[in-house]
């Protein structure tokens, strides 16, 4: 990205430092690329039959998945039980679901089975490599 950024910049060479410490400081930048590649990935994996999840949904109602072999016939289910790091003064009552576009990188498994390696994001999210692992470990 750097070179097109710099054909870009012109004499602006301060802009172009700051562009680029924003992409290296900003830990969820490349979740949206992720997320796009991760959907024309599942996307082409469409075929008659298959088995595969093509595609996964949550809300705060449940969670849905989609099999690549049977075209836009969705199977839902109830939310999961929901395990994690609170803030002080906040309880598991308060959790409710959200609905999102991540979930397309856990049908392509760059969701959860790559947590262990975002070493930056684990605290936020409640735990340490060893949790990560160990979490990982049971998904296997």
């Amino acid at each position: 990205m750097l070179p097109a950024v710099l054909d870009m910049a012109g004499q602006n060479i301060a802009g172009v430092r700051e562009t680029m410490l924003h992409l290296a400081e900003n830990d969820y930048f490349f979740l949206r690329l992720s997320m796009a590649a991760a959907k024309a990935s599942a996307d082409a994996m469409t075929v008659a039959g298959s088995t595969l999840v093509s595609a996964m949904a949550f809300s705060c109602r449940g969670v849905a998945i989609k099999l690549a072999g049977l075209g836009d016939t969705w199977f839902e289910g109830p939310p999961p039980i929901h395990q994690g790091k609170l803030f002080d003064g906040h309880t598991e009552d308060e959790i409710t679901w959200m609905g999102g576009e991540s979930p397309i990188t856990e049908t392509v498994g760059l969701g959860g089975f790559a947590q262990a390696c975002a070493l930056s994001l684990q605290e936020y999210q409640g735990g340490a490599p060893e949790v990560m692992i160990e979490r990982n470990q049971e998904m296997y």
